[in-house]
C-alpha cells in the first residue's frame, strides 16, 4: 500500500517490551536466591551495605542500583562481583542492562554474550540480547534473539511485538504479516497487536484488512491515537473513503497524536480535489 507510506504504518507499530527503555529489578531470573524486585525496592542501598562481600551482595547491589537509575555505580558493583566470581550469569546480565544504558552497546552485548555462555537457556538474558541488538541496528542478530525467546517461552508477546517490528524495518512484510496474525491469535484482546496487524496487512497491499484490523484495535483500546492515524491514512488514500478518514483522524488530534493536524490538511485538501474532478 504504497500511497500511504510505510513510515506511517510503521510509526503505529508498538515493540511490546516493558523493559526496553526501563530497568530490570532484579539479577538474571535462573540465578537461586534472587532477591525480588519489592525486596531491592523496599530496602535502601545502605541494608546491602552491610551484608557479607560475596559476588551475590555485589549483584543485588547493582541491581537495586540500577533500579535507582545510578548505571555506572551498578556497572561497577558488577565489576566487583566478577571478581568474585567470573561465571555470575547475574553479575554478567546486570552489567549488560547497566552498559545498554549508558549507551556502550557493544560492551552491553559482550556482557550479554558472557552471561549466555552461563545460562544459555535464560529467557530474559536472551530479551536483553536482543534488544541490545535493536540499539546497534543489527537486525538480524535481533530476530535471531527473539525466535530464541520465543522458542523459550511461545506465549512471549512482547517479545513477538518487537520481532514484528525489526521485520518491518528489514522490509520482510510477509514475515512480518504472518508474525502479527500470531500475535492476535495468542491474545485476541491485545489492540495494540490488532494495530500490529493492521500495519502489516496495509504493507502487503491488502487495506480493507488493515481497515478490519485497525477497527478492532480501537474498538478494543480507544486509546491508541497511533491506530486512529493509520486506520483514517488507510481509509483516505487507499480507499478514497474521505469522510470516514477524517472522523478517524479527527479522533486520533483529540488524543494528542502530533500527525493527525497534518493529516487532516491532507485528507480534506485530496477530498476536495476529489470532488472538483468528479463534477
Amino acid at each position: 500500500m504504497e500511497s500511504v507510506g510505510i513510515g506511517l504504518l510503521m510509526s503505529t507499530l508498538s515493540t511490546g517490551l516493558p523493559w526496553a527503555n526501563g530497568l530490570p529489578l532484579v539479577v538474571s531470573p535462573s540465578c537461586s536466591r534472587r532477591p525480588s524486585g519489592s525486596f531491592l525496592a523496599s530496602r535502601p542501598l545502605a541494608f546491602l551495605a552491610s551484608a557479607k562481600d560475596n559476588a551475590q551482595t555485589w549483584t543485588n547491589r547493582a541491581a537495586a542500583l540500577l533500579q535507582s537509575g545510578r548505571f555506572a555505580e551498578a556497572d561497577s558493583c558488577c565489576d566487583r562481583a566478577l571478581q568474585l566470581d567470573s561465571r555470575s550469569a547475574g553479575a554478567w546480565f546486570n552489567k549488560g542492562t547497566a552498559l545498554r544504558q549508558l549507551k556502550r552497546a557493544t560492551q552491553a552485548l559482550a556482557a550479554c554474550d558472557q552471561a549466555l555462555a552461563i545460562e544459555g537457556a535464560d529467557l530474559e538474558i536472551w530479551k536483553l540480547r536482543g534488544q541490545i541488538c535493536v540499539d546497534m541496528d543489527r537486525a538480524d542478530d535481533a530476530i535471531a534473539a527473539f525466535n530464541v525467546v520465543l522458542q523459550l517461552n511461545p506465549d512471549d508477546n512482547a517479545a513477538r511485538k518487537t520481532k514484528t517490528s525489526v521485520l518491518f524495518s528489514l522490509q520482510r512484510y510477509t514475515e512480518a504479516l504472518e508474525c502479527a496474525r500470531e500475535l492476535v491469535r495468542r491474545d485476541p484482546a491485545d489492540g495494540q497487536g490488532w494495530s500490529n496487524l493492521g500495519a502489516a496487512w496495509g504493507v502487503n497491499g491488502h487495506p480493507a484488512e488493515a481497515v478490519r484490523c485497525y477497527r478492532r484495535a480501537v474498538d478494543l483500546d480507544p486509546s491508541l491515537d497511533g491506530a486512529w492515524v493509520s486506520l483514517g491514512a488507510v481509509l483516505a488514500f487507499s480507499l478514497h473513503r474521505y469522510d470516514d478518514a477524517l472522523d478517524c483522524l479527527e479522533e486520533a488530534l483529540r488524543r494528542g497524536n502530533p500527525m493527525a493536524a497534518g493529516l487532516l490538511d491532507e485528507v480534506r485538501a485530496e477530498r476536495d480535489a476529489s470532488s472538483r474532478l468528479s463534477k
